[in-house]
């Protein structure tokens, strides 16, 4: 099986880190993002890499090679954007390289201890286009929530309540015909492939995961990223 990772972004909510290095290759521990999600998709035995570079894409490139620094049997190639395309438009630029089978994605800024073999098992038993790894996320509120009767007489004051709702992991598994809805050399949100797809009556999954992920899309998340992975994925 193959795996792409989407690393083409401009990582703007990370700036100034990200003026002289694109934000995959922040340092998390000992190496650098992209790193941590290359040794994930390697040890769960995924060793057919592509990475859809763009901004400061050279130092990526220079960085990991082809990827036999890694283990003798990994291999990465590229595929560069010359503009960024969000996340749908830059998966579009792999489509001749990823073949007639299913493959992972990921994004280029999440790290996460995932189990890929019964991921890739639900998406054949389902056998959708797409399936979507979905975390849970308890968030609070800032403000009380009044609830009020009819007559609108108070009936509950609660005060900063917990919510709890799924969120997109940021991971995938698609068959290659996901890319018949996504047009050429266009910026293009992978939820709008998704809506594109479903409108067509394709198939969309999700898979609710438990395990660890750390998000990294911002300077706050960053920073709680390096104090997250100590705590729950490794030492530095």
């Amino acid at each position: 099986m193959k795996a792409v990772i989407l690393a083409g972004g401009l990582g703007t909510r990370l700036r100034p880190y990200t003026f002289m290095v694109p934000k995959p290759m922040l340092p998390l521990g000992d190496k650098p993002i992209l790193e941590h999600i290359v040794c994930w998709l390697s040890s769960n035995g995924v060793k057919d890499i592509i990475i859809a570079t763009g901004y400061l894409a050279h130092i990526i490139e220079d960085y990991f090679g082809n990827g036999t620094a890694l283990g003798p049997e990994v291999s990465i190639r590229y595929v560069r954007s010359s503009k960024p395309l969000s996340q749908g438009g830059q998966l579009k630029t792999v489509e001749k390289m990823v073949g007639k089978e299913a493959f992972v994605v990921t994004y280029g800024d999440v790290i996460t201890d995932l189990d890929l073999e019964p991921l890739v098992k639900f998406h054949k038993e389902k056998g959708g286009l797409a399936t979507l790894v979905a975390r849970k996320l308890t968030t609070t509120s800032r403000f009380g929530v009044l609830h009020l009767g009819s007559d609108s007489s108070l009936k509950e004051w609660e005060e900063k309540p917990r919510t709890e709702a799924l969120v997109n992991a940021g991971i995938y598994v698609f068959e290659p015909r996901i890319f018949d809805y996504i047009p050429e050399n266009k910026v293009v949100s992978m939820d709008k492939v998704f809506q594109e797809a479903m409108a067509k009556d394709e198939k969309a999954y999700v898979y609710v995961s438990d395990a660890n992920f750390i998000d990294i899309g911002d300077t706050n998340s960053y920073r709680v990223a390096v104090n997250e992975y100590t705590r729950r994925l490794g030492g530095v």
